[in-house]
């Protein structure tokens, strides 16, 4: 934080300067990395309309660097001076542009500048930038159109499966049928299966991933995928079904089962690699003596019951990729679509977080060890 506080204060000297480096800097705006950073960080500062039209003619340039200079730039500004420089860069509608700003738009929530991205009902130059920029937003105007794109068979799995995903933001459901279609069919590997479990419908969504477990036996690395997906569900009632792979031929199934019921329950204490015999008696044992702790209506995470709340309170323990996805997995869970900006300084983050607390203790009335989607408890 010292660190960030003393190139705040150095980026704001050199930006009441700005007109005595002005060469200087128009010559670095296009430089890659740090150089070219730093130099479209301190003209947006400036507030020179000099120096603004000079930063807006090298980002209008395809094959330059300055529109990628500009979102890390953005992203450490306060929040006027995104909009206000924002309004001026999307305005040019250069798709380039629009990419390179998405996640500037889409992580600090600015529903204002979202509107660069759209062509009467339709999404205009569709990417997988824009398009998840369009998810974390959760403008619903935009629903029919990610329905239309996601449901293109000329085009890749990966982006349909992006569509599906800023569905599920939205809060609409057709995004998670989607994506139990796109693992049935093999469109994508298991993993896919993390999320099914995670937003499924309680019961349903382990009978689901449980027989596709059995459809794609002839792949292990699936079949492992899926498997933990199971833990995901956090449903005592999926043990039954993983009990069975515990005894498999494959040691990454196996390790794969005994892992998802560890997701469960909580107990880690276990070798997830021991051979067959010794893995199955391990389990056998410990969900003899344990299994009667739990309650089979009672969402778990690792053991303790499932909590919106809990899931914010640690969000600023992990690093930044598992929080990136913890600030998706809150919008999906609850339904809010708040700011939380990873690249941003690490004391607006703490300040974000701090917000996300303070909406679900009192917007969200869903209790601890509830299955919830949107807001709502399934």
């Amino acid at each position: 934080m010292q660190l960030e506080t003393s190139y705040e204060e150095i980026a704001r000297h050199l930006a009441t300067g700005v007109g005595d480096n002005a060469a200087v800097l128009q010559a670095a705006i296009n430089s890659k990395g740090a150089r070219g950073e730093v130099a479209c960080h301190v003209v947006l500062y400036s507030g020179d309309s000099d120096m603004d039209s000079i930063l807006l003619q090298k980002m209008g340039e395809k094959d330059g660097n300055a529109h990628w200079n500009v979102e890390p730039a953005l992203r450490v500004c306060d929040v006027d001076t995104i909009k206000r420089f924002g309004h001026k860069a999307l305005a040019l509608q250069k798709p380039w542009i629009h990419d390179a700003l998405s996640s500037v738009v889409a992580k600090n929530m600015l529903n204002e500048l979202a509107s660069y991205y759209r062509v009467d009902a339709l999404i205009s130059n569709p990417s997988t930038y824009t398009i998840s920029m369009l998810g974390y937003v959760g403008d619903s105007s935009y629903t029919s159109a990610l329905k239309t794109l996601m449901n293109d068979e000329d085009v890749s799995s990966y982006f349909r499966i992006e569509c599906a995903k800023s569905l599920l933001l939205m809060g609409d459901d057709s995004g998670l049928d989607f994506y139990k279609f796109a693992l049935s069919e093999r469109m994508e590997d298991g993993t896919l299966a993390y999320l099914i479990g995670r937003y499924g419908n309680p019961g349903d969504v382990v009978h689901f991933l449980l027989n596709e477990a059995k459809e794609q036996s002839d792949d292990e690395d699936d079949v492992a995928g899926i498997l933990k997906g199971l833990g995901f569900t956090g449903d005592i009632r999926a043990i039954d079904g993983l009990k069975p792979f515990l005894a498999d031929e494959s040691e990454e199934v196996r390790a794969a089962a005994s892992t998802a019921i560890s997701e469960i329950t909580g107990e880690w204490n276990v070798d997830q690699y021991a051979d067959v015999d010794e893995l199955a008696s391990f389990w056998d044992q410990w969900l003899a003596e344990n299994i009667a702790k739990f309650d089979a209506a009672t969402r778990y995470q690792r053991g303790v019951a499932f909590d919106l709340k809990t899931l914010a309170n640690k969000m600023m323990n992990a690093d930044r990729e598992s929080r990136v996805i913890t600030h998706e997995h809150l919008m999906m869970f609850s339904g809010l679509h708040l700011p939380y900006d990873e690249k941003r300084y690490y004391a607006d983050q703490l300040t974000q977080v701090e917000l996300w607390k303070n909406e679900l203790a009192t917007q969200i009335s869903v209790g601890a060890g509830q299955w919830v989607r949107n807001g709502r408890v399934l």
